[in-house]
């Protein structure tokens, strides 16, 4: 557990010289987080059939900044990192041009448990998302984004869907940490763009039923045998 110590000016003229001398090391020296700028991805092409019944992902492994790895295996509680999406589509991707929609859900993890509210800071510092991410003793980190579509889409159009988010990013991560204290932090933030698309290709379906002509003697004697074909 973290040493919570009042520090006077005496104490943290100590640990400073300490750190200097060697004598103490810090868990968390010289963490920082830089803006990776823009990216986009895509689901690729899906059938219209298979969109309406069956959830389609993709990820991008830089959703707009890099950590180095002091930070995420950092012990001050309160270094954070966090994430605040908006999206132009509202959750949704949209065609371009007849307006038909297919929504979509945020999460920061592959597993898909994580999820990420539209307009609600999701803090990606938390050692159980981090050691799920299998990011904790890196060098540096992107930290990565995932998309999966909602299958409730019915009968949509074929064409290009897409949508723009925006990540405004927020951190606070400890520059040098000694027997718990923090000394000097590290604070910035960042918006990044992320351009979702995904292409649907048109589909067609016929279902057709089994025919039985019954028995007979003589082929002359096999009756006709009507049936509906279904095409859909």
């Amino acid at each position: 557990m973290p040493v919570k110590l009042r520090i006077t000016s005496s104490r943290r003229l100590v640990i400073l010289l300490l750190i200097l001398t060697g004598s103490l090391f810090s868990s968390n020296l010289a963490a920082s987080c830089s803006s990776t700028g823009d990216s986009s991805v895509s689901f690729g092409s899906v059938s219209s059939f298979t969109i309406a019944v069956a959830p389609t992902t993709t990820s991008t492994s830089d959703a707009g900044i890099n950590c180095t790895a002091p930070l995420l295996v950092g012990l001050i509680d309160d270094d954070t990192a966090e994430a605040t999406v908006t999206s132009a589509g509202n959750g949704s991707l949209t065609h371009e041009s007849n307006g038909d929609s297919i929504p979509f859900r945020i999460f920061a993890d592959a597993a898909f448990t994580e999820e990420i509210t539209l307009g609600v800071p999701f803090d990606y510092y938390s050692p159980y998302l981090l050691a799920l991410l299998g990011i904790q003793s890196s060098g540096s980190s992107d930290l990565p984004m995932y998309f999966r579509t909602v299958p409730d889409s019915l009968n949509i159009a074929a064409g290009t869907y897409s949508d723009t988010l925006t990540v405004n990013w927020y951190w606070s991560v400890c520059l040098i940490e000694a027997l718990g204290i923090c000394i000097g932090r590290d604070e910035g933030s960042a918006t990044a763009t992320i351009t979702i698309s995904l292409t649907i290709t048109n589909d067609c379906e016929l279902t057709a039923p089994s025919v039985d002509f019954g028995a007979a003697p003589l082929a002359a004697n096999f009756p006709e045998v009507s049936q509906s074909i279904t095409i859909r």
